[in-house]
């Protein structure tokens, strides 16, 4: 049987595992909304160029990586020209060259800026935090029927089984 110590380091790694994804998930949606918050002003802005970011993972030492497109938005905020490389790439790329897109702009850095037509970032936040509810839930019901349930005997009388460290102890009646 295994012991109870045993038991509970089981069932924080796996926890610490699906609390894992709940936490990226969490992360990226409060980034996302933290984003909108901020970037208020609004901007026609035209995609420039989409940069190949799958050679900055083959050159940083990953030769299997495959080809993701960064779109770099060009746009004028208060008569100053600004180029800004998005910080998220996709395959095939998200926008065409000289495709005109609205982004939102940080009045007090003009270089932050959200752009509302990504759609995968709060699809994937999404994911990832349901997935790890989903997986806390299932982690909490199969731990209950695996190692605390009340355990029934021959007769459909109930006992509980369980040990502490090294002292085991179970139902002490003879059949």
């Amino acid at each position: 049987m295994v012991k109870k110590r045993t038991k509970v380091l089981i069932c924080i790694g796996v926890y610490l595992f699906c609390f894992i994804f709940v936490a990226v998930g969490a992360g990226v949606l409060y980034s996302n909304e933290r984003d909108k918050k901020q970037c208020t002003e609004k901007i026609e802005a035209i995609v420039a160029e989409n940069i190949n970011t799958g050679n900055e993972n083959r050159t940083a030492g990953y030769d299997d990586s495959g080809d993701s497109y960064a779109p770099v938005f060009e746009y004028v905020y208060n008569d100053q020209k600004y180029r800004v490389k998005s910080n998220i790439s996709s395959y095939p790329p998200a926008f065409d060259e000289g495709e005109e897109v609205v982004i939102y702009v940080d009045p007090d850095d003009p270089m932050h800026i959200y752009v509302p037509s990504y759609k995968a970032t709060m699809i994937l936040g999404w994911v990832f935090f349901g997935v790890g509810a989903v997986l806390v839930i299932a982690a909490t019901i199969a731990f209950y029927f695996i190692f605390w349930k009340k355990k029934a005997d021959n007769n459909g009388e109930e006992f509980v089984e369980y040990n502490v460290y090294d002292n085991e102890k179970y139902d002490d009646r003879i059949y």
